[in-house]
This record gives C-alpha cells, sequence and structure tokens, in this order.
C-alpha cells in the first residue's frame, strides 16, 4: 500500500512527507521537534477507496480540531459524485459499515482519482462537513430549549421587579 501525502498550493500539487503532514496539522501533540512545530493546517484529510460491497465511493476522513468527520461520498462510474448532497454519508456507524473489510480486501485507486477528481469529491465532502461545524457550533444550537411556562415565568418576573412586589404588599 502506497500513502502520498500533498499539499494544495495555488493550483498545484506539492508532494510531502507524511511525518511532515502531522507535525504539521498537531505539533503539539505529536511532540514536533524544534523547527517542525509551525500549526500549518487546520485540517487533515485521508482518503480510500476499497474492493467491496455495490456502493462505490469515497470514503474521507477529516479531523477539525478536535472532531473527526467521516463522509462516504457516492460516485458514478466516472467517479463523479452521484445524486444530491443528500446522497453523502455522514453518520459514524453507516461510514465504518459501508469500508468494513477484512485485511485481505484489495486497495484500489483509479487513475481518474490520483488526477484532479479526488479534490472535486473532496469540495463537496469538505462543504458537508462545515455545514455540520457549523450546526454543531452555533449558540443558538447550544443553547437549552425553554419551555413555554419558563419563558412566562421569566416574563412575569421581568414585568414584576420584587421592589413592585414588596411595594405592592405581596410578599
Amino acid at each position: 500500500m502506497v500513502f502520498v501525502w500533498r499539499r494544495r498550493v495555488d493550483d498545484d500539487l506539492e508532494e510531502i512527507k507524511r511525518q511532515e503532514a502531522i507535525y504539521g496539522f498537531a505539533p503539539i501533540s505529536t511532540e514536533a521537534p524544534l523547527g517542525r512545530d509551525a500549526d500549518l493546517y487546520d485540517i487533515l484529510i485521508t482518503t480510500d477507496v476499497l474492493a467491496k460491497g455495490k456502493d462505490r465511493g469515497v470514503l474521507f476522513c477529516a479531523a477539525v480540531g478536535d472532531r473527526t468527520y467521516l463522509r462516504f461520498m457516492p460516485v458514478d462510474d466516472a467517479w463523479r459524485p452521484r445524486g444530491t448532497e443528500d446522497a453523502i454519508i455522514s453518520e459514524l456507524g453507516s461510514c465504518l459499515r459501508i469500508v468494513e473489510c477484512e485485511p485481505h480486501t484489495p486497495r484500489i485507486v483509479p487513475k481518474e482519482l490520483e488526477e484532479d477528481r479526488i479534490f472535486d469529491l473532496w469540495e463537496a465532502a469538505q462543504s458537508h462537513v462545515w455545514q455540520s461545524w457549523m450546526i454543531e457550533t452555533d449558540p443558538a444550537n447550544l443553547q437549552p430549549k425553554l419551555r413555554p411556562l419558563n419563558r412566562k415565568a421569566a416574563e412575569f418576573i421581568r414585568a414584576n421587579p420584587v421592589r413592585k412586589l414588596i411595594a405592592r404588599g405581596s410578599l
């Protein structure tokens, strides 16, 4: 199995060493040596194409901060995204089930993917990951939901400060 680590510089691809990619993504946790300890990359992507089952596609694994996102991109016979954005599978268990394989399962990397097609697929997966991240980190989604009764109680307290209630003899 051969892994090639590349980074996109402008419109060109530049090959880099695996360790350089890892140090550039997580310099503190990988204890990168001095001179190689710059935090260069916000996202590290791995892909795999497996020859198993009837589902043709590419699995992307993206690490954003301390979160890991899996995206299975279904493709057609020409390795173009199949269907709409709804066709992207993001549920962890489903992604793992789709790419489950035996140790002897062959790894296939078609010539079409080695060129620019993989970047087209990644753009769709990246957009999907970004949308998930935005929903997961939006403060409106992180706030607890208030029941209508609690809202009415809060409105009553705001409209009737304690001083007013004391003055009226209600307390």
